[in-house]
């Protein structure tokens, strides 16, 4: 499999084509691909991550490798390694790409508190209150437990 950094660079290169990097059962597009897959109106659940070895934020869009036919025409597809396939595209409007880029809104990596990916800018204290409020077994309590519950959380949030 090819590096983040070889990634990067590849996608800042091309212009033209649709780069696809075939991860275990799927293949994965980053950056301008993912752009231009989205552009062709496949409509994909697309990830915006901030990547510490390239140091930048890094989108991707991922799909099953048992859907590529369903995607994209058999003969437009073009392999060029066990890892890699091209997909010749129209070339990228940079206006169009930036602007999608950061409307993405920035995905951090899951927390232990709460096992879900959160949006950056979420403060330390916030987190915790939700995991705290996931955690609270309302079934279980009283009307009283529930106010005390309620008034602590109160409480951390206004220090």
């Amino acid at each position: 499999m090819a590096s983040i950094t070889e990634i990067i660079k590849r996608e800042e290169s091309t212009d033209d084509m649709i780069v696809l990097y075939k991860e275990g059962l799927f293949v994965r597009a980053y950056q301008k691909s993912a752009f231009l897959i989205l552009q062709r109106g496949v409509h994909l659940k697309v990830l915006k991550k901030h990547i510490k070895v390239v140091n930048q934020n890094v989108v991707s869009v991922g799909f099953p490798e048992t859907s590529l036919s369903k995607h994209f025409e058999e003969d437009e597809i073009v392999t060029e390694s066990d890892k890699i396939l091209m997909i010749k595209s129209k070339p990228v409007n940079t206006e169009d790409y930036r602007k999608w880029f950061d409307s993405i809104e920035l995905m951090v990596a899951a927390t232990v508190e709460t096992g879900n990916r959160i949006p950056a800018g979420i403060k330390e204290e916030e987190l915790r209150v939700l995991a705290r409020l996931k955690e609270f077994r309302l079934e279980e309590s009283t009307p009283m437990d529930c106010m005390v519950f309620l008034a602590s959380i109160r409480k951390e949030l206004s220090v």
